[in-house]
This record gives C-alpha cells, structure tokens and sequence, in this order.
C-alpha cells in the first residue's frame, strides 16, 4: 500500500532538497526566538503545489502555511526546512522532510539532509533505510555510552527548568549530550547508530512524526507522551536508555 504516495514523497524530498540550496535567500522573524526564509516558503509551495497535482483531495499539514489544519486521514504532514537557524547561519545540521499519515498512523516517512547527501526513508512494517540500504540500529549500547542529542526548549517555556535539571541529572551517568537544532537530523542519527538517543519537548508534528517512524522501523525504541501538561518524545536506541530518560524527566518535572 501507499508504493505511489511514497515514490512521489521521496521525489519530492529530494527535489526541495536542490531548491533549498540553490541560490540565496532573505531570512525574516518568525515570532520571538524564531525566524523563517525565504526558501522555506519556496520549498513548501513547491511540495504542496506538486501533492495537490496527483492527490487534489489529500490533507495538507505544514509547518508555514497549513500549520492550524488537523491531521486526519490521508494527511501529508511536511516541515519544508527542519532546522531553520542552522540552515540560515550556514550550518550544515538541516534537513527537508515529511511524512504521510492515514488511519491514524504515520504510513511512510521521508527525511533528506543535502549537506550531507543522506536520504532516510520508512514505511510502516517495512524497515527504515538510508540511500535505499536497510539501517538497523546497534541496540547494544550502554548508557555510560550514550551521545544525547537534546532539543531546543524557547526560553519563555514554562518547563525549562525541569528540562535543565533533567539534563544536568543524566549528564554524569551517559558519555555526553549534543544540541543540533534539528529534529529530523537527530532522529536520523539515532536511527543511523551515530547517537544513543534524541530527546526533547515537542509541539509540532512536522517536526517529529518523520522521524519517529524512521527510527521505530530501525528497531529503535520511541515513547512519545504528555506529562503534566508537556509533551515530550524520547528516541533512543534501546528501550532501556530511553526509560531511564523519562524517569528523570518526570522527576524534574
């Protein structure tokens, strides 16, 4: 199932990947703490234009312009430019990516890092693969082992405290943790074996659904869940590693 949706998602990926980094572009303020470019608008409208040619009755939910649309069935969900700052500041840690969502669960999902060449894909029952080679985590790691990648928490938020005392509680029993401002290149990682684990609080599906799959498909261990009123994923190679993360999170919070 899904064998057209999938092609046409990892074309798609794989053009916006050239579009994003052909030419140059203006970067303007999102909000406070954010900021948004020019090639991420031009990155979404291209994939949005090119879905609505082949699938006009899909569900369309993306980071800049569709971004208050509910995932339903039949839904694409799409993060143009995952890593924005990185991107803009000429840091190679970013990626392109979307997933595609249908009787509740994440179908397949696709994740292209250009700086790096590195396409990741998933489908649901059927493995995750990096340039279309089957990737299967290293589950054999042992906390004191670990490389964290840590998401960003904005400043304002309610539970950075609880985030920092988390980290600062971790931090002496795995080897260390890595800030990489990019959701999809960290999961990516994670799936690839390069890090232990990826764990931040999270509000938007574009930027974790894809990969999740990709490391669930891996045979790594996910728990995505809402506690105290913050929501937060943990992706970590084992579910052990990924446990011991949210028993401490929870401490903190």
């Amino acid at each position: 199932m899904f064998e057209k949706e999938m092609k046409l998602g990892i074309n798609l990926i794989l053009k916006a990947g050239k579009i994003a980094t052909d030419g140059k572009f203006k970067t303007h303020d999102k909000g406070k703490f954010d900021i948004v470019t020019d090639k991420d608008l031009e990155v979404e409208k291209f994939i949005i234009e090119q879905i609505k040619k082949k699938f006009p009755k899909d569900n369309i939910v993306s980071e800049e312009t569709n971004y208050e649309k509910k995932i339903s069935s039949r839904s694409w969900v799409i993060d143009p430019i995952d890593g924005t700052v990185n991107f803009a500041n000429g840091l190679p840690e970013w990626g392109v990516q979307l997933a595609f969502v249908d009787h509740e669960e994440t179908q397949f999902s696709v994740i292209y890092l250009p700086k790096f060449n590195l396409l990741f894909t998933a489908k649901n029952g059927d493995g995750a693969y990096c340039n279309f080679k089957q990737i299967n985590i290293n589950p054999n790691v042992d906390l004191k082992d670990v490389v964290i990648s840590t998401g960003d928490i904005k400043p304002s938020a309610a539970h950075k405290k609880a985030f920092n005392d988390c980290l600062n509680s971790i931090e002496n029993k795995i080897l260390i943790s890595r800030k990489h401002g990019s959701a999809c290149f960290a999961l990516s990682m994670v799936a690839n074996s390069c890090l232990g684990a990826c764990f931040a609080p999270i509000h938007t599906p574009w930027d974790y659904l894809p990969g999740e799959l990709i490391v669930k498909e891996s045979g790594g261990h996910v728990i995505h869940e809402t506690y105290k009123t913050v929501e937060y994923s943990i992706a970590a190679a084992n579910e052990n590693i990924a446990k011991f993360i949210q028993t401490e999170f929870k401490k903190a919070l």
